[in-house]
């Protein structure tokens, strides 16, 4: 596998979007696509499939959905706050930063 390749799998893993891979590697939308296709078909990138939150297997219909999804729904003004405070945190993805916002607010609640 080429070192590009390499380097658009690991930004895809750590959940940048093909524009964002694209523009900060200099590489076109296709490449990137065409990489991330071919990831899958080989193996090294897993097929998308919409999973469903264990706790609710009984509520068949309730998707997990996406950082995607969760960043689509925000204003401009949100979604650049969650990146800076990701950044700022040490956070490699907005994925991560969200998670660590769940985690801190579940152990809170769980205090009082």
């Amino acid at each position: 596998m080429k070192d590009s390749s390499k380097m658009i799998l690991l930004h895809h893993w750590f959940g940048f979007t093909n524009e964002e891979i694209s523009n900060k590697l200099g590489y076109t939308k296709t490449k990137v696509s065409d990489c991330i296709r071919k990831g899958r078909k080989y193996g090294h990138v897993p097929k998308f499939r919409p999973k469903i939150i264990p706790e609710y297997e009984s509520h068949a219909f309730y998707r997990k959905g996406s950082i995607s999804d969760v960043l689509d729904d925000l204003s401009r003004e949100q979604r650049a706050w969650v990146v800076n405070n990701a950044k700022k945190e040490g956070c490699l993805s907005v994925a991560e930063y969200i998670t660590e916002i769940v985690r801190d607010a579940h152990a809170e609640q769980c205090l009082t």
